[in-house]
């Protein structure tokens, strides 16, 4: 199955850097807000792709317990995680 998963990049805007994840055997579309990656992983605002590459790299753990709880919550795709999904933590 993990052949089936995306490797995470910045969307064509910037806005959301995009991955997938495998949850209950299904491979779900997910994402991570810029600014969330910002506000939580302490990446410029201005950083190039690679340094918000790392850092989802180095949250992963964090933002796919993030990701999976919504989509328990809802089955809707893509999930997409966002400043206001930390703020509650």
């Amino acid at each position: 199955m993990d052949s089936m998963l995306m490797a995470p990049n910045l969307s064509d805007d910037g806005s959301v850097l995009t991955f997938t994840i495998v949850f209950r055997g299904r491979v779900v579309q997910c994402g991570i807000t810029r600014d969330a990656l910002v506000q939580y992983f302490r990446v410029p605002a201005d950083a190039v792709e690679q340094r918000f590459l790392r850092a989802y790299e180095n949250g992963r753990q964090r933002i796919h317990a993030i990701a999976e709880r919504k989509i328990r919550a809802s089955m809707h795709e893509p999930v997409i995680v966002s400043v206001s999904d930390f703020a509650h933590r």
